[in-house]
């Protein structure tokens, strides 16, 4: 039996909700191990960042440093 979304009671929940949701169905993508189609130009940029990234391992960034730097923007 075919499964319906009622997109205007999506649309009533908060923004959080909806996050939370979309966190759900992008999770549900990943249990499932479905193959998604990523756009060529995305992943060849994907590529040149990797490459830019182990060609300049002295310039890179630890995850912590990068949330003590976007804080001190806001």
């Amino acid at each position: 039996m075919p499964q319906t979304v009622d997109i205007d009671a999506i649309l009533k929940l908060s923004v959080e909700q909806r996050l939370k949701l979309l966190e759900a169905i992008w999770d549900s993508l990943a249990e499932d191990d479905a193959d998604i189609p990523v756009d060529p130009a995305v992943l060849a940029e994907m590529r040149r960042r990797s490459q830019w990234a182990r060609d300049n391992p002295d310039k890179l960034i630890s995850h912590d440093e990068m949330k003590a730097r976007i804080r001190n923007l806001m």
